[in-house]
């Protein structure tokens, strides 16, 4: 045990130097160059992505198809941009943040220009909305049309996974004033792409948008790899020789994961565990569990969400024609940007702050949006569209801020990557399903009154599964106490935290011992 303890503080002395390197870039230093990066990427991101209303009309007026069939362009759109989420956090995983957006750039810009040379609504559907994971097997002539969405994922995951590596304590106010970058882009780029529509055509506006996503390239280059180096055979031995445990070390399976991080998951049932270690009393709960559960409740939440809130985006224009007040949507869109950014600023300020629950406060954000649809119904004139327009935008503005700190807060940010690209795959079902699905409401009962009925419940019943993620943190919290284990409780500067249990009694314990890295 001496020796272990020994090898422990060397190694540790020489990885704290290594750590000092890299955290003057965290919080600071070039994270500040990756956050202004985050916010003009995210300026042309939403400003694209959220645009689709414009085009809705045009296509509607071009191809001459319902509502339902049309509406299908932006859903899948929107579907692939998030149900590819999964395959973009495995290449940040493989190949960083930097590759992953520097791709995506290339990726958006030959699937906008290919999709200009469009001739029928189905063309639309592969060129402009769907991603093929396997695009082996897709017949050359539309393999290279199935590739935007794809792309817009790859820079979108990227950038927040980039951002949750340069920034720790300041992550939530990075992602609020990067977000806000959204905004500005509905105000600028939004009624420009209404004017190239005027001027150009659809057509030459969206290879204009080509351009404009080759730009990702550059924002990725700046995206420079934190540098970590491995941890040495000896720290792996201390950190089991520390632990209390290392009369079960064959019982243990260690998992050597990324950047030199270990996990330690002891098959070994909780009373063996507790007669190894006296230096405290050790009441576990079963922590695999309630992550499962809470997962599941925040990708329902996800999928209900944006469901409801992509189907206001994309019919709001047709809705705007049909009252009679089709030329204020373009200030409509611009209140809404304006909107945004007040809301992601805020929701970022708030949710930096330790006295905010970020469960509660996204769960309140989706009610007070959800009323806000709602009201929709009611809008008989162009100034009722533009205030409506402008409380969406501040509400939901919040939501997308809030949406990748949420798994932050429940899992950490070190499996970022992870959790939201699932949880953006799971919202992903919700744009394939919500926009067509309005559509066709509006096409069988000729008034939008049902489709924003369908919106606005389906956007408070994210707020329901929010609430019981809410409810049961708030259970667990009346019931335990979080307890800490140092590696070293005599030198408690030198060590940091590895085992994190709760006071809550469970037969059939599972423990889960995070590994400390220090790069």
């Amino acid at each position: 045990m001496k020796n272990n303890t020994k090898i422990y503080k060397r190694t540790t002395r020489s990885f704290s130097r290594e750590r000092n390197k890299t955290e003057k870039n965290i919080d600071g230093g070039w994270a500040w160059v990756v956050l202004a990066v985050a916010f003009c990427s995210f300026a042309i991101t939403s400003s694209l992505f959220y645009s689709f209303g414009i085009l809705y009309s045009v296509f509607l007026e071009e191809f001459k198809e319902s509502r339902s069939s049309t509406a299908w362009i932006g859903s899948l759109n929107g579907a692939f941009f998030q149900i590819s989420g999964p395959i973009g956090s495995v290449i940040i995983v493989k190949r960083g943040c930097r590759s992953a957006v520097m791709l995506g750039g290339l990726i958006c810009t030959v699937g906008y220009l290919f999709s200009a040379f469009s001739t029928h609504v189905w063309h639309l559907y592969i060129f402009y909305g769907i991603v093929v994971a396997n695009v082996e097997v897709v017949k050359t002539s539309r393999q290279q049309f199935e590739k935007e969405t794809f792309g817009f994922n790859l820079v979108y995951t990227g950038l927040v996974v980039s951002l949750g590596q340069h920034f720790q304590k300041r992550y939530s106010l990075a992602m609020g004033l990067s977000m806000a970058g959204s905004g500005i882009g509905l105000l600028t780029i939004g009624p420009a792409i209404q004017a190239l529509i005027n001027k150009f055509g659809w057509r030459d506006m969206l290879i204009l948008d080509g351009g404009l996503t080759l730009h990702y390239v550059i924002a990725g280059a700046l995206l420079f790899p934190m540098t970590d180096k491995p941890l040495p055979p000896a720290q792996e031995v201390s950190l089991i020789g520390r632990c209390g445990c290392s009369k079960f070390s064959d019982s243990l399976r260690k998992s050597e994961q990324k950047n030199g991080k270990f996990s330690v998951f002891p098959t070994c049932r909780k009373s063996q565990i507790c007669s190894t270690y006296t230096r405290g009393r050790l009441i576990f709960v079963d922590v695999v569990t309630i992550a499962v559960l809470l997962y599941r409740c925040l990708s329902l939440s996800s999928f209900f969400w944006i469901l409801g809130g992509l189907t206001v985006i994309i019919i709001c224009k047709d809705f705007a024609v049909s009252r009679g007040f089709g030329d204020s949507y373009i200030l409509a869109l611009m209140a809404l940007g304006s909107g945004d950014i007040v809301g992601r600023l805020l929701g970022g300020v708030v949710a930096s702050s330790n006295r905010v629950n970020i469960v509660f406060y996204y769960t309140m954000a989706m009610i007070a949006c959800s009323s806000v649809i709602l009201n929709y119904m009611s809008i008989s004139n162009a100034t009722g569209l533009i205030l409506l327009s402008t409380f969406f935008g501040f509400f939901y503005g919040q939501q997308s801020v809030l949406l990748p700190l949420v798994p932050v807060k429940l899992y950490g940010a070190d499996k970022l990557a992870t959790t939201f690209g699932f949880i953006l795959f799971t919202a992903g079902f919700g744009s394939l399903i919500g926009p067509p699905v309005a559509g066709w409401i509006v096409d069988k009962t000729r008034s939008y009154d049902g489709a924003f009925s369908f919106a606005g419940i389906c956007n408070l019943q994210a707020a329901v599964c929010m609430f019981i993620i809410y409810a049961i943190i708030k259970f667990q919290n009346n019931k335990k106490t979080a307890h800490y284990m140092l590696l070293d409780p005599e030198n408690p500067e030198e060590s940091d935290q590895l085992i994190n249990w709760t006071n809550n009694d469970s037969n059939n314990a599972v423990i889960v011992f995070n590994a400390i890295s220090y790069v």
